[in-house]
């Protein structure tokens, strides 16, 4: 059972009605309140909290009861905001678990609360309030000061752990980060709707892509680094000449839901993105024809993409928190693995293509058996979702970066952090190793993209 990151009891009067709203809405998502849950409440807020509070909120309509949660969240003071919402997510998941049934409905409605209120950009809101009240500048993600700026971008001093580059460009939340094989260009997206070329060693941009009319959520170099790949919110999927920056093609899903994830095969033949209504679409490269639609809407959103090394299968995680698999040329599903107990945000495979990892809202990283589906190794020391993650070039390391402001490397033998990166401000959403598996890029709530030097023994 995961444990409440603190007691409702502790907090004012306005935090307790919010953090109850908060609670009412997930275990009320199934349909039943069951004794462990009940039991749950009291402990948090007290049998006379407990009372008071579902007077308040059981016998409202569906849209009386969000007007009545959108005056609890207005009525919280920052203070208590600033206490609460890094931690919210984590609180409900240990209400929905603390039965050990975490259902799919309870694990989307945190998604939906986390959603309604803009959780991630109130959480940005108030870290660059508490800097401008301690009388700081807003910082970049990364990095203690060195002594010289190296060619190209600029020394980012925001990160403690190792030396940075800051490529600077995009004027929302960088939400997509990819490295050309040969090492030579990294791809960016971001809420601003761009999507970015950038020389790797000079740390300039060379192009901005626009076309989107929604933020950018995935990006993808094809196999050959002649094309990129992007998806937006809205559903549109563009294909992009890399050195023209011209569109080849564009495909607008206009009830397909917007584009989580999107991923390429290793033969440059088919296109997979992921999408927020639980469908799956395979597509040509050449011209954006669709293969198959493949998935379940029942199922919620899926929020992760990847492809097999050997292009024979494609992988997707999902808010139900399984990740399901697929015979990439048939569309034939292929299993489901299911560990997580929250919304899976990211997976990858090893180069080799035997180990799968996955990054979660239950704040954890698990390893998987490929040819087996059966979980090896979890890892845990991250305090909020894990946005993104990746294997390094020579499966050695697994690269994890968070919400809660950290990037962390684990020794995938060892199953232990070697490498921990903490933000000053802001928050991780994505993370590539470069081709030499010396360097990684690294993106977020910071808008800047991040070129890393592991100092690694």
């Amino acid at each position: 059972m995961q444990p409440a990151p603190f007691c409702a009891k502790d907090m004012s009067v306005e935090a307790q009605t919010f953090l109850y709203a908060c609670a009412f809405w997930t275990v009320a998502a199934d349909e039943k309140l069951r004794p462990a849950e009940q039991d749950w409440l009291v402990e948090q807020f007290g049998e006379e909290g407990v009372t008071k509070s579902l007077d308040e909120f059981v016998a409202l309509e569906s849209d009386e009861f969000l007007k009545a949660f959108d005056s609890a969240v207005q009525a919280l003071p920052d203070e208590d905001k600033a206490i609460i919402y890094p931690r919210l997510e984590a609180w409900l998941l240990a209400c929905s678990g603390v039965d050990g049934v975490r259902t799919p409905e309870e694990q989307r409605t945190i998604a939906k609360i986390a959603g309604r209120m803009s959780l991630s950009s109130e959480i940005r809101r108030l870290a660059a309030k508490q800097q401008a009240e301690a009388g700081s500048e807003p910082t970049p993600a990364l990095a203690t000061p060195v002594a010289a700026e190296p060619p190209g971008g600029q020394v980012s001093q925001g990160l403690r752990g190792e030396s940075a580059r800051s490529l600077v460009g995009h004027t929302a939340d960088v939400t997509g980060v990819a490295i050309s094989l040969d090492g030579r260009y990294a791809l960016s997206g971001s809420e601003d709707g761009t999507v970015k070329i950038w020389d790797f060693e000079q740390g300039s941009e060379l192009r901005s892509f626009k076309g989107h009319t929604m933020g950018v959520t995935s990006v993808a170099f094809c196999a050959k680094g002649k094309r990129a790949l992007s998806g937006d919110r809205m559903g549109a999927l563009r294909m992009w000449d890399v050195d023209s920056g011209k569109s080849i093609w564009t495909q607008d899903a206009k009830r397909g839901g917007g584009v989580t994830g999107v991923a390429v095969s290793p033969d440059d033949k088919t296109v997979a993105a992921g999408s927020d209504v639980g469908i799956l679409a395979l597509r040509s490269v050449e011209q954006g024809t669709e293969i198959h639609s493949i998935g379940d809407r029942k199922r919620g959103a899926l929020r992760a993409v990847a492809i097999s090394p050997d292009g024979t299968r494609v992988l997707a995680g999902g808010d139900d928190g399984a990740i399901r698999v697929w015979e990439l040329a048939t569309g034939r599903e292929a299993g489901t693995w299911s560990e997580h107990q929250g919304g899976v945000m990211s997976v990858g495979f090893s180069p080799d293509g035997r180990r799968v990892v996955s990054g979660s809202r239950d704040n954890t990283v698990i390893l998987w058996d490929a040819a087996t589906g059966n979980p090896v190794r979890q890892l845990k020391g991250h305090t909020f979702s894990v946005m993104s993650v990746c294997f390094s070039p020579d499966g050695k390391l697994v690269m994890s970066a968070s919400w809660d402001h950290t990037v962390k490397l684990w020794d995938v033998e060892a199953g232990r952090s070697i490498v921990n990166l903490e933000s000053f401000g802001g928050s991780f959403s994505c993370a590539a190793f470069h081709p030499d598996g010396r360097r990684i890029v690294i993106g977020g709530s910071d808008k800047i993209l991040s070129i890393v030097e592991l100092e690694l023994t």
